[in-house]
């Protein structure tokens, strides 16, 4: 079955909602509205306090060449960002970067098994959102107010032509 992008970011944006972390269970994840210029990293680091667990979901802008084509369907290749904001506030306690860094590991186990950005997640793409997912990557990015999970997850997917 024939699926879109937008679907699939679609897809992935619910199953991060839905997650229930492992760790301060009561800040659930919550998507980013992605307004004006939706620079997720500039618009927590300007207001870090209302941004834990804050995450944003876009594609990195590329997409492959399709590695199959016939008359109705392209076999796409393209990449998914997942941001994750986590402010560098007291709210650890004195060790605060290490307890942070623990709830981000803990975070990136949620996300790359089971809300379905890792490789052994097919089952979580289905009907509308068909797609294979072909593994994901993790990466903190430390900033001023905020340090930020970074999972970038590729995907495989038929498109209709």
């Amino acid at each position: 079955m024939a699926s879109t992008e937008s679907a699939i970011i679609d897809r992935i944006t619910a199953l991060v909602s839905d997650l229930t972390p492992l760790s301060d269970v009561g800040v659930p994840f919550r998507s980013s509205l992605n307004e004006g210029p939706a620079n997720f990293i500039d618009q927590c680091e300007a207001q870090p306090a209302g941004c834990l667990r804050r995450f944003q979901v876009r594609t990195d802008g590329s997409e492959d060449p399709p590695e199959v084509s016939d008359t109705l369907v392209d076999m796409r290749h393209f990449t998914v960002v997942v941001l994750v904001a986590y402010p560098t506030t007291g709210r650890w306690g004195t060790k605060g970067a290490v307890a942070r860094d623990r709830i981000i590991d803990e975070d990136w186990g949620r996300l790359n098994g089971t809300a379905g950005v890792g490789i052994y997640s097919r089952s979580q793409f289905a009907s509308t959102y068909d797609c294979t997912p072909l593994g994901a990557e993790k990466t903190i990015i430390r900033g001023t107010a905020c340090d930020f999970l970074e999972v970038r997850a590729r995907f495989s997917y038929y498109r209709s032509v």
